[in-house]
């Protein structure tokens, strides 16, 4: 069963490519956002306009989870759980 903390989503609003913008997601991905930002040595901002670039056709939501899903897959090199 998930933590009461898996189902509250957090709103934010963030700039993404010179635009204001909102983006809802769990505590967990900003808290893994902030930490990929932190280890490639970059801004939450500047990884959230790279992942909206890389993931152009997905809404900006979907696109978050699903680079964070991918981050943490290639960074375990037997996870065989690749989509």
């Amino acid at each position: 069963m998930m933590g009461a903390s898996m189902a509250q989503a957090k709103k934010r609003s963030v700039e993404v490519r010179g635009r204001q913008t909102s983006l809802s997601l769990e505590v967990e991905y900003w808290s893994a956002l902030r930490q990929i930002a932190k280890d490639q040595g970059i801004s939450l901002q500047e990884l959230i306009d790279q992942i909206k670039a890389g993931y152009e056709p997905f809404n900006l939501t979907s696109a978050v989870r699903l680079f964070v899903l991918k981050h943490y897959q290639q960074r375990d090199p037997k996870n065989e759980n690749r989509y």
